[in-house]
């Protein structure tokens, strides 16, 4: 399936955070929420769970935080992708914005449009991107399926 998300703003410059010992290199995304998306190399390397934790709570993202994408250049247009979603307070297999963020800090490096993104859980989504103004236009396609069925009955 394939949606259009729309508008998107450029990704921010590249900034360094501190945290776990650590500095990290990122960019700032709002892909419909705060990402921080980091380059991670090898994608199995970060320590998701602890690293993601400290940086999605960064002061720097004020009181609601950020998302944190770990990502890792895999080919001419794929890119992995691990992220610790605020909320969940977790990694989760994928995240759609998370996702749109991981294509836009590509857009940043030089990459084009559109990318393919691995996601946690083994899933391939693709992030088509446009200059449009400040920003970027953009769409999102990946498997669909259906998870559950019922019935809603009114009591």
């Amino acid at each position: 399936i394939e949606i259009h998300f729309g508008p998107v703003g450029a990704p921010s410059e590249r900034f360094d955070l501190e945290a776990c010992g650590r500095n990290f290199r990122g960019r700032s995304v709002l892909a419909g929420v705060p990402h921080f998306v980091v380059e991670a190399d090898p994608i199995t390397a970060p320590d998701v769970a602890g690293w993601g934790r400290a940086l999605r709570s960064h002061s720097r993202f004020g009181a609601a935080g950020a998302n944190v994408d770990f990502v890792g250049r895999r080919g001419s247009d794929l890119v992995s992708m691990r992220t610790y979603e605020r909320g969940v307070e977790g990694e989760t297999l994928a995240c759609g914005s998370g996702a749109i963020a991981t294509a836009l800090w590509a857009a940043a490096e030089g990459w084009g449009s559109p990318l393919r993104i691995g996601t946690a859980g083994g899933d391939e989504l693709i992030v088509g991107f446009a200059p449009q103004g400040d920003g970027y236009d953009v769409t999102l396609s990946g498997p669909a399926v259906v998870a559950f069925r019922g019935v809603w009955r009114e009591a």
